[in-house]
């Protein structure tokens, strides 16, 4: 098995670091895995994705939303390499962010 990159997340700065290189994110994206990252190692669902990066909706985000959301950032992080393993999708439950 592959390792998984090295992720490093500074909130206060909004620096995110994948194998020492930095990550340029959107605002959105940077919500995403702040939450995710808070929640390294459980499941998160997608009510509780939608409410942490979208917290002026009224009403849920739609599944689409989350899961183009979750495919960019998957994308920036892991840029050559399998995607879905340092986010991983949980069927009919979530996302879980996993980390060395």
């Amino acid at each position: 098995d592959p390792a998984l990159p090295e992720l490093e997340l500074d909130l206060e700065a909004g620096v995110v670091r994948v194998n020492r290189r930095i990550v340029s994110l959107s605002p959105k994206e940077f919500a995403l895995l702040a939450h995710l990252y808070a929640h390294r190692g459980a499941v998160c669902t997608k009510s509780q994705i939608g409410r942490a990066v979208w917290p002026d909706y009224k009403e849920d985000a739609y599944d689409y939303q989350i899961e183009n959301l979750v495919r960019r950032l998957r994308t920036r992080l892991v840029p050559d390499g399998p995607t879905d393993d340092l986010i991983e999708t949980v069927r009919g439950h979530g996302y879980r962010l996993n980390l060395a």
